[in-house]
């Protein structure tokens, strides 16, 4: 994330943002794909589902 005139804690924040908002939606997309298994999972259980789908693991 090194760029000339970014500051390093600005461009850390702004990618913390994007992972945040990324694993966000990856969540309740995994939640909607997996209605029926999600009841009780946790969300960790759940990411890993949503990921292992995006891969064809699933």
């Amino acid at each position: 994330l090194a760029a000339p005139g970014v500051d390093d804690a600005a461009a850390r924040a702004a990618a913390g943002a994007v992972m945040g908002a990324a694993s966000s939606l990856l969540l309740a997309w995994a939640g909607e794909s997996n209605a029926a298994d999600t009841g009780a999972a946790d969300a960790a259980a759940t990411l890993s589902r949503g990921l292992l789908s995006l891969l064809g693991e699933a």
